[in-house]
């Protein structure tokens, strides 16, 4: 179970973001960035497709982290300050695809 804190919460109108720093605290292994934006999304109630985890840093010998979170206004915004984020996630979603054609090639090739 993932235990998410919000430790500071900062507007930047500049960047048209919110920029967040979260303390987690878990049991197993440190929390994937999908189960922290998971939860943070729940936590505020903003779009999934605008929150950003840019960051989860260890802390040695404990089962706490620390996140930074950034949710951006509108996914134009995120576009112009952060293009890296919308290419990472292409890249991702790629992958997944790849993923999913080759376990239906698999599974075709099974029942022959």
């Amino acid at each position: 179970m993932t235990e998410v804190k919000i430790v500071a919460d900062k507007a930047n109108p500049l960047l048209n973001r919110r920029e967040l720093e979260c303390e987690i605290a878990y049991e197993g292994a440190t929390p994937s960035r999908e189960e922290v934006k998971a939860a943070i999304v729940k936590m505020l109630g903003v779009n999934p497709e605008t929150t950003v985890v840019i960051e989860i840093l260890q802390n040695f010998g404990s089962k706490t982290s620390h996140a930074v979170v950034h949710v951006y206004n509108s996914k134009e915004d995120m576009r112009i300050v952060a293009p890296y984020i919308l290419s990472r996630e292409s890249k991702k979603d790629k992958k997944q695809d790849e993923k999913k054609e080759e376990q239906k090639q698999q599974t075709a090739q099974a029942k022959q």
